[in-house]
């Protein structure tokens, strides 16, 4: 019932400390007291019908407590303190000036509060200074024995043996005020009690945290100093894994720089190759036949870094099987398409193969989906005509390419002196602006073909390949921004003699 009466009016307090908590508890707990007092009180000076003064200042000390209460449960413990203080003053001045003033038993009222007066003052001491509440309790009960004792042997020593309602209101209210300092002084010492252990427990938890604090840092510590071993460990051997990694790129690199052409089989080709990684997938070649014809091939392998260029690897193991048996573009495409299908799953190759002729100046030609070449003369720049760019290699069986009517088929153009051929990968025609792309998102969908291309190579047709290409390069590190390209570059020139 207690408990109840305190959550109730406490529900508001959020996030208070137990001692707070405790306090206003026990705040409530007098007030409560008090006011059952004071009604004890006026109920029986209404039924005496007698000292209004006594009910009318009985009844303002009870508006005091009542407010007290009322204080506390809006939140406003500091002046609910005030009007508490004000409420207990008025309790024990009320009750005991009307013992002296409004009682004819004159004879007894100075012998009995004087006990009283004493007694009470036991009671307080008790209460600050005990930590057992039955000693409060005790001395209330001695206290009630002494006054009831007292009272009926002064009544026979003085031979006053008339008993007046005024003087039965006094001993009742004399034992009244007692019961109050009593419980008042049992309040006490639970108050104390209580913080008192509050105290304990926060130290208690204080230590307790302290040496979990030093325990939790000291483990935190010992875990660190593991993680910084262990991390120490995997970064020494990250390292060594990334070394044996360059040092395989770098091997793989030169492998492949070994199969990809060093220098121009004939003076009117040139060539520039750059991987966007050590390695790459672009791959080109040349193919001499006894005739005097050559062969061009160049292709783009899907992905980049060591997968690509194992593909590249292959893809020069098939043409070096080729040899003099290259001089039929379409068939050339065929047969690669079978060979690289049965040999690398998930992966596709674009690829375009030419075969020039000087002597007539015939280029005869076929294309694997990949981008068809450029001619540039005086008259301008133009892509060749490759008709539907034909099929890229490696998805399907040449069974299947026959059955759904793919094929590889050869167009054949005659070029004039002067001309010039240049092949590439997607690396050229795809390269982005990088310079601009915070400025304007849209710069980044503008690439090299769309802008730049066809405006640096006229002028063009008259200088040496080698040339060509060298400036062709600049026009495209210029418009990047950098000269560093997120696909591979691979650009090969023919010139018509």
């Amino acid at each position: 019932m207690i408990n109840r009466f305190v959550r109730y009016f406490l529900k508001n307090y959020q996030d208070i400390s137990p001692v707070t908590y405790t306090k206003l508890k026990y705040a409530l707990l007098i007030d409560l007291g008090a006011i059952f007092l004071f009604i004890f009180s006026i109920v029986f000076r209404i039924v005496e019908n007698r000292h209004l003064f006594l009910i009318v200042s009985q009844t303002g000390a009870l508006i005091l407590v009542a407010v007290s209460m009322v204080l506390i449960k809006l939140k406003k413990p500091d002046a609910a303190g005030y009007f508490l203080l004000l409420g207990v003053i008025a309790v024990i001045t009320i009750h005991l000036v009307n013992v002296g003033i409004f009682t004819d038993a004159f004879y007894l009222y100075p012998r009995l509060t004087e006990i009283n007066t004493a007694f009470m003052v036991l009671l307080f001491a008790a209460g600050i200074f005990s930590r057992y509440r039955v000693v409060p309790a005790v001395l209330t009960l001695i206290e009630l024995a002494l006054l009831i004792v007292f009272f009926i042997a002064a009544r026979q020593y003085d031979n006053y043996n008339l008993l007046t309602l005024d003087m039965l209101a006094a001993m009742l209210t004399l034992i009244i005020t007692l019961l109050f300092c009593g419980y008042l002084s049992i309040l006490a010492v639970s108050l104390s009690r209580e913080l008192m252990d509050i105290v304990r427990e926060e130290e208690r938890m204080g230590i307790r945290t302290k040496q979990d604090l030093s325990e939790i840092i000291a483990l935190r510590t010992q875990e660190l100093e593991q993680a910084n071993r262990e991390l120490f460990i995997e970064k020494e051997e990250l390292t060594e894994k990334s070394e044996t990694i360059e040092e395989q790129l770098q091997l793989a690199r030169k492998i492949q720089s070994n199969f990809i052409p060093r220098e121009s089989p004939v003076p009117y080709l040139a060539f520039h190759y750059r991987p966007m990684e050590l390695v790459g997938g672009d791959y080109f070649d040349f193919i001499r036949f006894r005739d005097g014809r050559i062969g061009i091939l160049i292709s783009d392998v899907s992905g980049h870094g060591l997968a690509a260029a194992f593909i590249t690897s292959m893809i020069k193991s098939f043409v070096l099987k080729q040899d003099q048996d290259a001089g039929d573009p379409a068939e050339f495409l065929l047969r690669m398409n079978e060979y690289l299908y049965n040999q690398i799953p998930e992966i596709f190759v674009t690829a375009f193969y030419g075969v020039y002729n000087p002597l007539k100046r015939e280029f005869v030609y076929s294309s694997a989906g990949h981008n068809p070449p450029l001619i540039i003369n005086r008259a301008g720049v133009d892509f060749i005509d490759t008709g539907n760019y034909g099929v890229i290699l490696a998805v399907m069986t040449n069974s299947r390419l026959m059955k759904r009517g793919f094929k590889f088929v050869n167009q054949k153009m005659r070029l004039e002196r002067g001309n010039k051929l240049l092949f590439y990968t997607d690396g050229l025609t795809e390269a982005v602006n990088i310079r601009y792309v915070q400025k304007d998102p849209k710069e980044m969908r503008q690439d090299f073909e769309a802008i730049r291309l066809f405006a640096a190579l006229r002028g063009m047709s008259s200088i040496p390949p080698a040339e060509l290409l060298d400036r062709l390069m600049q026009h495209l590190v210029e418009f990047r921004g950098s000269d560093s390209f997120s696909d591979d570059i691979c650009l090969v020139c023919m010139e018509v003699k």
